[in-house]
């Protein structure tokens, strides 16, 4: 019994110096890779299906030992299949989506022992370099179809038409946010793996439902 009582007071004690830990040093770096899928069903037009593939680095500073913040240069790999409704008279189109985001995110851990859990809420500015359209059979608003396989010059995607000024506004706008643990590798070093939700604040507007990701990822402490 005083075997068990000795390893149950070891073991908390570690588990609390692995909190404690992080806050020994004031600032971190990271690196973070996910992957997940996303999809939307808008009214008359389509019904679309992603997979997604995101990459980011953070440079980080810790607060205290609840709060964390931290800068996110995110890039992330969209490839869309959009299905035509047969009514519209539209067809099926291929999408490749590149887009980068620049985050300011702060992270609260609401529990620190024994693991460290916590949530994230991140804003900034998005950008879309490139979108490629493969595989176009798509029937355009008077009717007239239009067809493309790809071979060749891919189509460049139009460019997007906004209903209002405000919408173009919160097309440039990201958010991010995710529920993930913390946790030590061995000195300095941490690991994270969470699951986020993530897109534009216009998508918020149009109802849409966000990316869903599992992201995983390294902290170097300094």
């Amino acid at each position: 019994m005083k075997k068990i009582f000795a390893f149950a007071i070891l073991l908390t004690s570690s588990l609390a110096g692995i909190a404690e830990d992080a806050t020994d040093y004031k600032h971190y770096i990271g690196l973070n890779l996910g992957g997940g899928l996303g999809g939307n069903l808008s009214g008359d037009s389509y019904v679309s299906l992603a997979a997604i593939a995101e990459s980011s680095i953070v440079f980080g500073y810790h607060y205290n030992r609840n709060s964390k913040f931290e800068l996110e240069a995110l890039y992330s790999l969209k490839s869309s299949l959009y299905l035509g409704r047969l009514r519209t008279g539209r067809g099926i189109e291929m999408r490749d989506e590149t887009g980068i985001s620049l985050l300011a995110n702060y992270r609260f851990y609401p529990i620190c022992d024994p693991v460290k859990l916590y949530v994230s809420g991140g804003l900034g500015a998005y950008f879309q370099p490139i979108s490629l359209n493969l595989n176009v059979s798509t029937t355009d608003k008077k009717g007239d179809r239009t067809e493309s396989n790809g071979e060749g010059n891919n189509n460049i995607s139009l460019i997007e038409k906004y209903d209002s000024p405000l919408d173009s506004i919160l097309d440039s706008i990201a958010y991010k946010l995710k529920v993930g643990i913390d946790y030590k590798i061995i000195q300095r070093l941490g690991g994270i793996v969470g699951v986020t939700l993530g897109e534009r604040l216009l998508s918020l507007k149009a109802l849409k439902v966000p990316d869903i990701t599992l992201e995983v990822g390294v902290r170097y402490n300094f």
